[in-house]
């Protein structure tokens, strides 16, 4: 016979388990997301992460792929065969949702380096070229000890002075916008966390001022801004300019790092519309109404994951004045040559080979490329794939003027115009991503910084501040 007290302790046992169940609506939440790249992908894995699937998402890709402006040539075309990356090429250990997606998905990684693919081939030689000298060249068979000695000697104490700052800025970042500050408000946490020290200044200004020296800003620094943000050093935030060094141990995913975003997608269960276009978002009667190329659809909330500029949407609806954003023209050409006849040309002034990676920093010469280098190596037919990143269009005059000496064995076999990042621009003001009531924009963060990594954070970050009193487990980043 069940007594009082143990119908008492049962009732209370009942209703406690009832009151820990997950809410389940009757109708789950509608959220469309325009963008199937970094921060799309990761706001519909990370929505459904943080609430055990309680919204039913829709995404909307006007290209034919997932991925945005991280794909593969093949990925991006299905008309060719290289597995080379288009876009976004590399990412680094620092990049917490990446790494950690690679981990979870079963993901296999490669070294971006092409002397480390092909050791017996390449040297790993780098050269830093001003338009009339190189001011930087290792041939790659220095040990590093000798390589370490000869930088120190050319540049003082500036090579380890910038390592330190990038290791705290970097230390810093995660812990205010990956923990003690997630999920975020942009403009917010900008103020909060003292970025805006780092933003609000161009990259040469903020880099002296923390006394590296102003010819290894030049030489070393501004290499790396023109080859990751087509941007001289003094043209872009001090912030950028750090996150531009922030490159050590570059992996990408075996087959192209638009593969970790494949999966955020799957893992979402989200309805997934390729070739569609959206064309415009209309606040009415309470919802978000998108006109796309399948036609007319409500949702309850929306996320912007893509530069709107480039999109041609128009909104209908109270939302916050978005400041306009100017976005950088960049070609990236494949070029493939034999094995033996690389890019060597009179215009370097050298006798011996021209380095296989060379960067570019401005001099009293205009340079007409921000970087050269071997991307890929055919081991059946010997041939080299170099990627070429440009402001103007290349053609084989261009080829025959500054690479290569003998134009008759090389062939231009891919050519893509992108517009992959904003004009960095030094400025304290950021857009925040909630623009009005249940519409959001995500790429409000690349004003800030532009990077796969960070284009995920934004996407994970939205999703949290949605899933608020919905989730179904503690709104966090566990795995940093």
């Amino acid at each position: 016979m069940i007594t009082f007290s143990l119908y008492i302790s049962l009732l209370v046992i009942g209703l406690l388990a009832e009151v820990q169940q997950p809410l389940v609506p009757q109708h789950k939440e509608r959220i469309a997301i325009i963008g199937a790249g970094a921060g799309g992908s990761s706001a519909a894995y990370h929505l459904q992460n943080f609430t055990s699937h309680y919204f039913n998402i829709t995404i909307f890709e006007k290209n034919n792929y997932i991925g945005g402006r991280s794909t593969t040539i093949e990925n991006y075309d299905n008309s060719t065969d290289l597995p080379i990356e288009l876009g976004a090429s590399v990412f680094v250990n620092a990049n917490k949702i990446l790494f950690n997606a690679v981990e979870q998905f079963g993901l296999e990684t490669q070294s971006f380096s092409i002397h480390e693919q092909y050791p017996d081939i390449f040297k790993g030689s780098i050269g830093i070229w001003n338009g009339t000298d190189f001011v930087y060249k290792t041939k790659g068979e220095e040990g590093v000890l000798f390589g370490t000695i000869k930088f120190l000697w050319k540049y003082g104490l500036s090579p380890i002075r910038s390592y330190l700052l990038v290791r705290d800025i970097v230390k810093k970042f995660i812990n205010d916008y990956y923990r003690d500050g997630f999920p975020f408000t942009l403009n917010e946490i900008v103020q909060k966390s003292g970025f805006d020290e780092f933003t609000n200044t161009d990259g040469e200004s903020f880099l002296i001022s923390k006394s590296i020296s102003e010819i290894f800003t030049k030489n070393i620094i501004e290499a790396a801004t023109r080859v990751n943000y087509a941007s001289n050093v003094d043209e872009i935030h001090g912030l950028e300019a750090v996150v531009s060094l922030a490159a050590e141990d570059t992996v990408q995913v075996v087959g192209g790092n638009y593969k970790i975003f494949e999966k955020f997608i799957d893992k979402s269960e989200a309805k997934l519309s390729l070739n569609t276009g959206v064309h415009n978002i209309t606040k009415l009667n309470g919802k978000w109404t998108i006109h796309s190329d399948l036609g007319i659809d409500d949702f309850d909330q929306v996320i912007i994951a893509a530069p709107l500029r480039q999109t041609g949407i128009t909104i209908n609806g109270e939302i916050s004045e978005l400041q306009d954003v100017e976005y950088r023209k960049l070609h990236v050409t494949y070029v493939t040559t034999s094995k033996s006849n690389p890019v060597n040309h009179k215009y370097f002034g050298i006798e011996e080979e021209a380095p296989e990676l060379i960067l570019t920093s401005s001099g009293i010469d205009h340079i007409p490329f921000f970087s050269v280098n071997v991307v890929h190596y055919d081991n059946i037919t010997e041939r080299i794939t170099y990627k070429i990143f440009s402001p103007d269009k290349i053609d084989s005059n261009f080829l025959s003027s500054y690479l290569f000496n003998d134009i008759t064995d090389v062939d231009i076999v891919f050519e893509k115009l992108w517009n992959p990042y904003p004009v960095l621009k030094p400025t304290d003001k950021f857009d925040d991503f909630k623009i009005g009531d249940g519409i959001w924009y995500l790429n409000s963060i690349e004003r800030f910084i532009s990077t796969m990594e960070t284009s995920a954070l934004a996407g994970a970050s939205v999703a949290g501040l949605i899933s608020e009193g919905k989730n179904t487990s503690e709104i966090r980043l566990s795995y940093v």
